[in-house]
């Protein structure tokens, strides 16, 4: 049954590790297709980043849109992710509108809108979600330059929700808590700085920007709203307004939040090495990234926190300097002086990225 009254809004909210694509051609041509990206530990996903790259066995087709194994929250290593959906709106039977854990792996969430405009990338979405071929193309390496995505690895993709309307925007692009978190490690003083969005340069790129860390797709005018998952993830099939005033949505308002994290951390760090798996799923080959800008960033790591610093080298680096390009905050003159106080929540960057 279609909405009662005008103008319902639906607003779609992303954040976390995610790789998103606008397809052009197959089965999803015309909607967003966002890829919620985690690696499982060993034994489960055989392979390690080491001076060989990633290795894994030989994958078969991607797993079927409605299937799906298990996943057991929480059992996974340091840096294993843990997508989350959050749907606020009236549905039946009654729902309690809590994130619930999306335990099942290799399966989609479509999220259906009937009225509302076609799918469509804001300037916001094309200037701050940084573009897999663009970094390659200003890759330190010239020869890296020249890479293409030639082996995808559909098994670094956790879940995939699809969206068929709307303009996809970026609301937030990726703070630094200086305060809380000085650059400088060790003993250095803490409050003399407010959080500020910050600049961030792709190590192993010479692509630099504010990054997004949110996005957000809005659709407007919307005359039905249905989600189609499997069973087990028991999430409701059609979402409506609240009849009544509501202390999370506003009036005519439907909000769905996704959300892909890994367990909280000791403390902030101001890289994210992970990004590098957006690179594999979608199949570029990995470089070498050794040189000044390791060592600089080596130095640098190493005095902001060492200990997380070796975690992150160790798991994500196979302890070497063979990867994939990753983002990372530059200097204290890469942020800005101005801006809102924003908790990290003690969370590594998760920088979104688009294919």
């Amino acid at each position: 049954m279609p909405f009662k009254g005008a103008n319902v809004r639906v607003r779609i909210i992303f954040r976390g590790l995610i790789l998103f694509r606008l397809p052009e051609t197959g089965a999803d041509k015309g909607l967003i297709r966002a890829e919620l990206i985690s690696k499982l530990p060993a034994p489960s996903l055989p392979g390690t980043l080491g001076s060989g790259g990633v290795t894994h066995p030989p994958t078969g087709a991607t797993p079927p849109a409605t299937g799906g194994h298990a996943h057991p929250r929480g059992k996974g290593g340091p840096h294993e992710h843990n997508p989350q959906i959050q749907i606020i709106g009236d549905a039946p039977p009654p729902h309690d509108s809590v994130p619930k854990d999306i335990s099942i792996r290799d399966t989609t969430i479509r999220i259906k809108a009937t009225g509302g405009s076609a799918v469509r990338p804001t300037d916001s979405f094309i200037n701050h979600v940084p573009k897999l071929s663009e970094v390659v193309a200003n890759a330190t390496d010239p020869k890296y330059r020249l890479a293409k995505p030639t082996t995808p690895n559909p098994r670094l993709i956790h879940t995939v929700v699809t969206v068929n309307r709307g303009a996809i925007r970026v609301k937030d692009v990726v703070p630094w808590d200086a305060g809380a978190n000085p650059l400088a490690g060790g003993e250095a003083p803490k409050g003399q700085r407010p959080s500020s969005p910050a600049e961030l340069k792709f190590l192993g790129s010479q692509l630099r920007a504010h990054m997004a860390s949110e996005c957000v797709v809005d659709i407007d005018d919307v005359e039905r709203l249905e989600i189609d998952a499997v069973p087990a993830l028991g999430l409701p099939n059609s979402v409506t307004p609240f009849s009544a005033p509501n202390l999370e949505v506003g009036p005519d308002m439907v909000e769905i939040l996704v959300t892909n994290y890994t367990a909280r951390r000791r403390k902030a760090v101001p890289w994210g090495m992970d990004f590098q798996w957006l690179f594999e799923a979608a199949g570029y080959p990995t470089t070498e990234l050794g040189g000044p800008e390791m060592s600089y960033f080596e130095q640098f790591a190493t005095q902001y926190d060492s200990a997380e610093f070796t975690t992150d080298k160790t798991t994500l680096l196979g302890g070497g300097t063979v990867g994939r390009p990753f983002p990372y905050v530059v200097t204290y003159s890469s942020l800005r002086s101005l801006s809102p106080l924003t908790d990290l929540w003690d969370r590594p960057l998760c920088v979104e990225g688009r294919d």
